[in-house]
């Protein structure tokens, strides 16, 4: 069974599932659109249609059935996406016939008062009201490192290192390497920088005042002051389907502009 998940709202990506619906069942196949009430509990692929907030989104919801997903490029960037519009076809023909491999995005597991949850690309700490400075207890397998007051604090996997962390002055970090990335946003004081850290340390967060929880941009979650938000890279992680020959730095050459001058 392949379920297709389409960007919402957007006529290119359903009609592009319908076409890759009907490719699929023309190899006696089943497939079917995803719909907001849907809730599968088993299946043999995903294929999302959208950009990398459409990924995101499945892998928040779907996630949990272990599936590969083949994504499709329809969006604007497409870092995680690995193929474009016209190689949809193509792309499931490679899938069905064994001819991908899976690239395993580390992801990561977050835990607050009793809620825990999951994240693709990272989690976000911040005060949510703009101008209003954010101080944050860091602390690294329950050792106090130090206190980081700004705009908020985020811990980013590799795949969201060239996401909201990029922006915020982190390093881009390779997809396979098992890291994470502590990442202060707009801090009061440049004294710390950047830390990246093996997935099994475990990374506590304690905001001194209310504040917000931002899971991969698209969760909010209200926090108490003094909520301990505990973080590592001990979730099950993302199986995403790439080609054999897929070189990263070929992704990021094109996608950030490396090398051009203007």
């Amino acid at each position: 069974m392949i379920w297709l998940l389409t960007r919402h709202q957007s006529e290119v990506a359903h009609v592009a599932g319908l076409q890759l619906i009907d490719f699929a069942e023309n190899k006696n196949i089943k497939a079917s659109m995803l719909g907001p009430q849907d809730h599968p509990q088993t299946g043999d692929l995903i294929v999302v249609l959208g950009g990398d907030g459409t990924l995101i989104h499945a892998a928040q919801n779907y996630g949990h059935l272990n599936l590969p997903i083949l994504a499709i490029n329809l969006g604007r960037l497409g870092y995680i996406t690995g193929f474009g519009a016209e190689q949809a076809s193509q792309a499931l023909e490679a899938a069905l016939t064994g001819k991908l491999i899976e690239d395993m995005r580390l992801r990561l597991s977050v835990h607050w008062a009793e809620h825990q949850a999951v994240a693709l690309n990272e989690a976000l700490i911040t005060s949510g009201e703009p101008g209003r400075i954010c101080s944050l207890a860091l602390a690294i397998d329950e050792q106090p490192a130090t206190t980081l007051r700004g705009d908020g604090t985020l811990v980013a996997t590799p795949t969201g290192s060239t996401a909201y962390a990029l922006s915020a002055g982190g390093p881009v970090l390779l997809p396979g390497l098992q890291a994470l990335v502590v990442v202060p946003v707009a801090p009061h004081s440049i004294r710390f920088r950047p830390l990246v850290l093996p997935p099994s340390h475990r990374i506590t967060i304690t905001p001194e005042e209310d504040a917000w929880l931002v899971l991969d941009g698209q969760e909010r979650q209200r926090l108490t002051a003094g909520t301990h938000v505990t973080l590592d890279g001990s979730a099950p992680p993302l199986r995403l389907l790439k080609e054999a020959d897929h070189e990263h730095l070929h992704t990021l050459r094109n996608k950030l502009h490396w090398g051009e001058w203007s």
